[in-house]
């Protein structure tokens, strides 16, 4: 499996889509069934964790079999590095110097100046009582986490025999079920716990991660490939996301289908092929990241001002106002800054000999 899943990368996509309903549906709209609708897009994120887990084992468990060493780990981490880092600075650089024209250099350095080593580190979701400078980026502190982790968790999920693999589901599935009943996420989406002084967002990643890690050993099993591949369980897959959707289903109800829809994705589905490996789903899977990082200094900072210039009172009109800025941004945010920055970055570290790994669209 060495060569990226267009699939996955075309889900990764489609996924992309949905913190941007999210945010859109908490800050412009008012109560109602598509405000309800928009608001479950909490669970792209879920999606993304569940993917982010197996796509780091299709692209790096290599590193990590039996000729493992230091020098394969952290040359795996400054590859992740490579790729998260140039942008998420960036726009949280960006946002940080545009809020402190508001209030001042001396009083919000005052204000956030934990805050800002904490995102300068990449730890500002570890429940230390900090705070994300740019929204989104909560996520990707808990990812990093993960990464760190990642010879752990990749023995005990891939590598280790199946009773650890078979704990690990359970104790995944437990975090996750804890994170839902906590009471820290909203009661429509439960399982949306993002606060900075809980360790419940860290758990919730992890969870998710590890989960990814143990689709991609199970989609090499025979009964895997046997009974999880084919349009008929894609078809079986989304039919019933529609479904949860539509009845408004429990979070961890919608969040089961999720692996099966990874395992399916990558068995060579045509129905899944032609609807997530096509070339638009493909192109957003591809700018995913950028669209993730920049869409809310968009909602909240650009499109107020282009919705008053251009006198725009319809939400509808909106709504596609800020999916158009969102993209545009996004391709050229990852053509001028995400993929030179992580080109960049990649050459100044060094490949362990004997491995080669394949850069995901992760």
């Amino acid at each position: 499996m060495s060569q990226e899943i267009r699939s996955l990368t075309g889900l990764r996509g489609v996924a992309a889509i949905t913190p941007l309903l999210l945010h859109y549906g908490h800050s412009q709209l008012d109560s109602g069934p598509v405000h309800d609708l928009f608001i479950r897009g909490s669970l792209g994120v879920d999606l993304f964790f569940i993917l982010s887990g197996f796509v780091m084992a299709v692209s790096y468990s290599k590193y990590f079999g039996a000729n493992a060493s230091l020098d394969h780990y952290l040359s795996f981490l400054w590859k992740r590095l490579a790729r998260v880092y140039p942008l998420y600075f960036m726009i949280t650089a960006g946002v940080v110097l545009l809020d402190m024209r508001k209030v001042g250099l001396e009083a919000y350095v005052e204000l956030h100046g934990l805050d800002i080593l904490a995102n300068l580190l990449l730890v500002h979701n570890w429940g230390i009582g900090t705070e994300s400078l740019l929204e989104p980026s909560w996520s990707i502190s808990t990812e990093f986490a993960a990464y760190l982790l990642f010879p752990l968790l990749l023995g005990l999920c891939v590598f280790g025999g199946w009773r650890a693999t078979a704990a690990m589901l359970a104790l995944s599935a437990a975090g996750l079920a804890f994170v839902a009943f906590s009471g820290l996420g909203r009661p429509a989406t439960p399982l949306d716990v993002v606060t900075g002084d809980s360790v419940l967002p860290l758990l919730r990643c992890l969870s998710g991660f590890c989960i990814g890690l143990i689709c991609y050993r199970l989609h090499k099993h025979p009964l895997a490939k046997a009974w999880l591949s084919g349009s008929l369980v894609t078809a079986a897959v989304l039919s019933g996301l529609a479904l949860a959707f539509a009845v408004e289903a429990h979070d961890l109800v919608i969040y089961a289908f999720y692996p099966v829809l990874i395992i399916n994705a990558c068995q060579g589905s045509r129905l899944c092929d032609r609807i997530f490996a096509n070339r638009l789903s493909y192109h957003l899977g591809v700018i995913s990241y950028s669209m993730y990082l920049v869409h809310v200094p968009v909602l909240g900072k650009l499109l107020p001002r282009v919705d008053a210039l251009l006198g725009v009172e319809s939400k509808a009109v909106s709504f596609v106002l800020f999916l158009a800025i969102v993209w545009a941004l996004s391709w050229l945010l990852f053509h001028l800054v995400e993929k030179p920055g992580r080109d960049f970055f990649q050459k100044l570290g060094s490949t362990p000999r004997g491995t080669k790994a394949k850069a995901a669209a992760v």
